[in-house]
């Protein structure tokens, strides 16, 4: 990939051994005796591949390219052996800036790729130790790289910068060994005696424009339901993103390229029948943090990590119990009746937890009253009630069966009817016993013809 951005150095360390006679005092020496020349070079690349610009917060991937230039002895080729190497991610920028020189710039840059995950056609398995503070990184293989004289391999991982001071627009790193860590070998494993090193240098451009919102789900209830989660800011890009999520799902937002401090962001979901949400906003990041009834709110965003929680609390819900009388008037007799009531598998909290079966009493009053069931929470498995009257009058025929098997869900409701019978007939209001006496009138009038 052509880049633009990025400056990359490298630094070539030759090494030549003569073992013999000093050149000066060769005249001394019979004709036929030559001093053996070693020759033995190493050399070390570097460079942050995916595309630019580089974000804080965000993985960047570095690749190193180990080479071994000339070795052999006498003519005769040899082999590169790295036994470890040193890695500095953050150095004060400097045109001469090499591994050895580097000083700490200040900046949160870590190797962010676990050891047993670093890759390359090196092919090594690392173990990697920080010293100096967290400044350098040891990278020590298992087995020494083995490199073939005018080949190379490469490593590669991924950094993270978490932190920029004040200004920041790009990170410097270094890296290479000393002779102390690598050296030449002749092809059966023969040490030369001799070291080599190597330094390289890397140069990327950092933004700070990047913000992260991190978005939990939770469904009190445990629910296998879903949620749609939006954020919208007035800056930025995306200015607005979507995401799906399930009952503890969480997922980040990424928003990138805005004017610092000039940013305003919202999480919200969309409404979900049967639960009440609430949100906390929090984060270590700067800006103003607002969670209200409607959302996450992040006002003047200047850079960072934030989060929103979203919880979904079951709604409470409310069954609507009717008692209405039939056959009577509200003067003929006193209209009240008791009613029990058993709900199962409710909870008694919108935060849910264990379910229970909830009892408890309504008192109606009236030809026609009405009455609510109300603290209960209906579950994800199903709820539901029944509503009955433990006592009533012998001339009183009462009929429940609405009233059996209520779901506990919004809306629900049922109605009690108690029709009220005197001797197996049932009683009539003012109207119509009047009518009866007018009836009974008339036949005796019949009646009293058909003797006259």
């Amino acid at each position: 990939m052509e880049r633009s951005n990025n400056t990359r150095f490298t630094a070539r360390s030759l090494t030549l051994a003569h073992k013999g006679l000093l050149l000066g005092f060769a005249f001394l020496l019979p004709f036929n005796v030559m001093a053996q020349v070693y020759v033995c070079s190493s050399n070390i690349d570097m460079d942050a591949t995916g595309e630019e610009p580089y974000f804080i917060d965000e993985p960047i991937p570095i690749e190193l390219t180990l080479s071994a230039g000339e070795i052999n002895n006498s003519g005769v080729p040899g082999v590169l052996q790295i036994s470890s190497f040193d890695y500095k991610p953050d150095c004060v920028p400097s045109p001469d800036a090499n591994f050895e020189n580097c000083a700490d710039a200040g900046n949160n840059v870590v190797i962010s790729t676990p050891a047993d995950q670093i890759g390359g056609s090196c092919g090594a398995d690392f173990s990697v130790a920080t010293s100096d503070g967290g400044v350098t990184y040891e990278f020590t293989p298992t087995a020494p790289i083995e490199i073939a004289a005018n080949n190379s391999c490469t490593v590669t991982f991924d950094i993270t910068v978490l932190g920029a001071a004040p200004g920041t627009t790009g990170i410097l790193e270094t890296s290479g060994w000393s002779e102390l860590q690598a050296g030449c070998y002749e092809t059966d494993g023969t040490f030369y005696g001799i070291g080599t090193a190597a330094s390289g240098s890397l140069t990327f451009p950092l933004s700070t424009e990047r913000a992260q919102f991190v978005v939990t789900k939770d469904f009190t209830d445990d629910s296998d339901g879903s949620a749609d989660v939006y954020i919208r800011c007035n800056a930025g890009l995306p200015l607005e993103q979507e995401f799906t999520l399930q009952d503890g799902e969480r997922v980040t937002f990424v928003v990138r390229e805005f004017l610092q401090g000039t940013m305003d962001c919202r999480i919200f979901e969309d409404p979900i029948e049967g639960y009440d949400e609430s949100y906390v906003a929090g984060g270590t990041g700067f800006a103003d943090l607002i969670d209200v009834d409607n959302g996450c709110i992040f006002e003047g965003v200047q850079s960072g990590s934030f989060s929103c929680d979203i919880t979904n609390a079951v709604e409470e819900v409310e069954i609507e119990v009717t008692k209405t009388w039939m056959g009577v008037n509200e003067e003929d007799m006193v209209l009240e009746a008791q009613a029990q009531y058993t709900c199962y598998d409710v909870y008694t909290s919108g935060a849910a937890g264990q379910t229970e079966t909830v009892t408890g009493s309504l008192s109606f009053s009236g030809l026609t009253s009405t009455r609510s069931i109300t603290g209960i929470y209906p579950a994800v498995e199903g709820s539901y009630c029944e509503v009955f009257e433990p006592l009533v009058e012998s001339f009183v025929e009462p009929d429940a069966s609405d009233c059996a098997n209520v779901p506990v869900e919004a809306g629900a409701s049922c109605t009690i009817v108690n029709t009220v019978f005197y001797e197996g007939i049932p009683t009539l209001n003012s109207y119509g016993m009047a009518l009866l006496a007018l009836l009974m009138l008339g036949v005796g009038f019949v009646g009293m013809r058909r003797f006259i």
